[in-house]
């Protein structure tokens, strides 16, 4: 599956369990989840050198996030002849902390080794998000892609599930 194939899909509402469609769900995940962290910190020392992001609240790293895009595009970005895996996995994995812990979930990895299917799974609201689905969209799509919008909807989507009892 290519990656443009999957550029509309970074939500699902509705679902008991997480979408098998993209493999199996990593079951013992603790030692990915260590080496998850571990990325993070080592992708957010990186972007702040790069990019002069602070990246020290959850709660800003979003709009920080699409900030970096913002300039990308600003300066020339083409996901054409960009390195748009690279960015896609960095800023996906910093997407992902973020809204783990902003809004919890269930982290749901599916390889050891490709992270653009992980997911994040609130069992009870039966949502599954995509947050490095939701990074390549807003590096292949100019306008009209957010972060900031993603967890802000997400969080919206969230509560209105929990109020309605799912």
């Amino acid at each position: 599956m290519s990656n443009h194939e999957i550029l509309d899909f970074d939500l699902l509402v509705g679902r008991s369990a997480p979408f098998r469609g993209f493999g199996e769900v990593v079951e013992d995940s603790r030692r990915i989840e260590v080496e998850f962290h571990k990325d993070v910190d080592q992708v957010r020392r990186q972007i702040r050198d790069t990019f002069g992001a602070r990246l020290e609240e959850p709660s800003s790293t979003p709009k920080e996030l699409d900030n970096i895009i913002r300039e990308l595009w600003q300066t020339g970005w083409d996901p054409r002849v960009g390195n748009l895996q690279l960015f896609a996995r960095d800023l996906g994995l910093l997407l992902t902390e973020a809204t783990l812990v902003l809004l919890k979930g269930t982290l749901i990895p599916r390889s050891t080794s490709n992270l653009i299917h992980w997911s994040i799974f609130w069992a009870t609201e039966r949502v599954e998000a995509f947050p490095f689905h939701k990074a390549l969209k807003c590096l292949t799509h100019s306008d009209g892609e957010t972060m900031t919008y993603c967890v802000r909807g997400l969080g919206h989507q969230l509560d209105m599930r929990r109020e309605n009892g799912s």
